[in-house]
């Protein structure tokens, strides 16, 4: 929607469009209430069984395994019961019944459901369908299945897996017999030293080659190269490189023959654990062998269900008016969000930076005479436009009121704003810029095509164009003929020797414009007027339409602006008197 709103705001939306959820509940609730009247009625069947921990016979201390039975085991058994073995062996023990005709396991599949009872080893196996008999011979059929796979299924699962790991732990013994065979070779065949003392001597005889380097360089120095102790110490450094060579040479060997080692150690240590895992798995599956039979119990058989649990016309009811009413909370936050009109006076304050000086609800003049009584209280709440302006730009004279597109409810601003100001006794000129339009004629009543067009032009005079209205201290100058050359040229050229002579006579001058988005040349007067009086209708001017206009406005440096929102929600207002724009 544009912007953060709050609860507040969210419930105004849904109470705007309340027929919406309304609507959408009563079609939902009716429509799952004859759903559910009209539904054959569905039975559950249901069983338990127990699988708990096996029963054990202890030969000695090393034989206890602790077993876990935890939510994988259980999980583990649950998809024992729904695999293909055993929905086949259920298959078969439910031909022999009456109810059963013979389904495929897709059958079984669907309408049986397995599940674990939390924080217990019992399993519970249910069925619903259209036939109690069948519903419960299900359960039963697949409870019974279970039992019998676990039988014929146990022992040999223990027989295969103990000839396996017999297998490979014969093979690990001997391989492991082969590598400690190999390591005590090893080590009776090579000398393995310590390392660090192999790196102390060699550390030494390099500290003691590096002094005899430094001698040498002192003695070169000082005597010269053919000098018999240079002579000497050369010889000395050269014995002491070969010592030096050799000694290195004898680490890099015992440094590999130690790697070999390692790696023989290594291998016999990797292969022992092997083995003596094994070993342990040996020792699990010799005493599983000693186990007499599967801790697995009934607890309940599948009864014949007496009573249908679906469907339930009440509840699906209730369930279907509940979905039905977040759908239409959907829908209308739907509707909100993909409309692109302005709809709150926050939307303007918030995304544009722009003052709302008045916020008006939509009037109607089906009473135009109600309109005129002096004492009426709109002409209180227009008249506070002029004090808020004052706020934003010092004693403003000249108001210019403006719109983007058509139909905003700009021409009856103007003539409510000036007709508040004529009354608090003031005197106040009207002038209509639209040369397209004559909405202003026809509210004031002035005949005659004569205006600002012929005084612009220089046909006519100022002071014979202008009409007086029926009310006191209004004045109103029409916009005339049809200009013979362009708008914007016209106003360029005469506009400002007229707006001299029209600002001794008036204290205040009220401009009413056509639409900026389709004729601009109210823009050429931008320099002449004090403040603009931007007209916002709700739910009609579009985010872009605005943005826009006010781009235009501000590109020609309008010295002050503030907004006019009309069409806004009733809420604060105390009159109900209603106007088409």
């Amino acid at each position: 929607m544009g912007e953060n709103i709050n609860i507040k705001e969210i419930w105004k939306i849904i109470k705007k469009n309340f027929y919406i959820p309304v609507l959408s509940v009563v079609i939902f609730g009716f429509s799952a209430f004859l759903y559910s009247k009209f539904s054959k009625p569905v039975y559950r069947a249901t069983g338990k069984i127990y699988v708990g921990p096996s029963k054990i016979e202890i030969k000695s201390l090393n034989d206890v395994i602790l077993t876990d039975y935890g939510e994988r085991v259980i999980k583990t058994q649950i998809e024992i019961m729904k695999s293909s073995q055993v929905l086949k062996l259920a298959g078969e023990k439910l031909k022999l019944t009456q109810s059963y005709e013979g389904e495929d396991l897709d059958f079984l599949m669907k309408n049986i459901s397995v599940s674990m009872v939390e924080g217990t080893y019992i399993i519970e196996v249910s069925s619903e369908y259209n036939s109690p008999q069948l519903a419960r011979d299900m359960v039963n059929a697949i409870i019974s299945a279970y039992f019998e796979f676990q039988k014929n299924t146990f022992t040999m699962d223990i027989s295969n897996t103990l000839i396996s790991i017999t297998d490979r732990l014969t093979e690990t013994k001997e391989r492991l017999k082969k590598l400690e065979e190999s390591l005590i070779s090893f080590v009776k065949s090579n000398d393995v030293e310590d390392e660090n003392e192999n790196d102390n001597s060699l550390s030494k005889i390099k500290s003691l080659l590096v002094e005899k380097k430094t001698e040498l360089i002192f003695l070169r120095s000082r005597y010269g190269d053919k000098h018999p102790l240079v002579i000497t110490k050369e010889k000395e450094m050269k014995g002491m490189e070969r010592l030096y060579e050799e000694e290195k040479k004898k680490e890099i060997e015992e440094r590999e023959r130690a790697i070999r080692f390692s790696i023989l150690q290594r291998d016999v240590e990797a292969e022992r654990e092997v083995y003596n895992t094994l070993l342990r798995e040996m020792k699990r599956i010799d005493t599983l062998g000693n186990i007499k039979d599967m801790d697995i119990k009934l607890v309940e058989s599948a009864k014949l269900p007496l009573h249908p649990v679906k469907p339930r016309p009440l509840r699906s009811s209730f369930f279907g008016a509940f979905v039905g009413l977040m759908f239409g909370i959907m829908i209308i936050f739907l509707l909100v969000s993909i409309d692109t009109t302005i709809e709150r006076e926050g939307d303007i304050e918030e995304n544009y930076n722009l003052p709302v000086l008045l916020s008006v609800s939509h009037i109607k003049f089906e009473n135009f005479s109600e309109i005129l009584k002096d004492n009426h209280p709109l002409y209180e709440r227009f008249y506070s436009l002029l004090t808020l302006a004052g706020f934003i730009s010092p004693d403003p004279k000249t108001f210019l009121v403006v719109s983007g597109t058509k139909d905003e409810g700009k021409t009856f601003v103007s003539f409510l704003f000036s007709s508040s100001l004529a009354k608090g006794g003031n005197k106040v000129l009207l002038i209509d810029m639209d040369f397209k339009g004559q909405k202003l004629k026809e509210i004031l009543g002035v005949k005659g095509n004569y205006g600002l067009c012929d005084c612009l032009i220089g046909t006519l005079l100022t002071k014979d164009a202008i009409f007086e209205t029926g009310i006191k201290n209004l004045h109103f100058l029409p916009s005339g003929n049809s200009p013979p050359i362009g708008p914007s040229l016209l106003l360029r050229t005469g506009f400002q020797r007229l707006y001299k002579e029209l600002k001794e006579s008036y204290d205040y001058i009220i401009i009413d414009t056509p639409p900026l988005l389709f004729y601009s040349h109210p823009l050429e007067i931008m320099n002449f007027v004090d403040f603009v009086l931007l007209v916002v209708r709700a739910g009609m001017t579009t985010k872009q339409d605005l943005k826009r206009t006010i781009s235009m406005l501000k590109s020609c440096k309008a010295k002050a602006m503030g907004v006019v929102f009309n069409y806004a929600e009733e809420k604060r207002y105390y009159y109900r008197y209603y106007y088409s724009s």
